[in-house]
């Protein structure tokens, strides 16, 4: 039978590639929830996972928003 491109490498890297998206997913539901960001944050965030190279403005989101999150002073 004719495989095509769906070959065992092919097939492989999309599972990687959909367990990866589930893991943050699942990431951007916790954070949402523990975080308590607003709805609109969270579906933008899941926007952009879905475009090519938004997780670079995710990324940039995040690091910006840990700059200006105070750090916990020490015990």
């Amino acid at each position: 039978t004719d495989a095509g491109w769906r070959s065992g490498f092919a097939l492989t890297v999309e599972r990687i590639h959909g367990a990866l998206f589930f893991c943050f997913f699942v990431l951007l539901v916790l954070n949402h929830v523990k975080r308590k960001w607003p709805r609109r944050k969270s579906l933008r965030m899941l926007g952009a996972a879905i475009i090519p190279g938004g997780g670079y403005w995710i990324a940039r989101q995040a690091l910006d928003e840990d700059a200006r999150t105070p750090s916990p002073s020490p015990a």
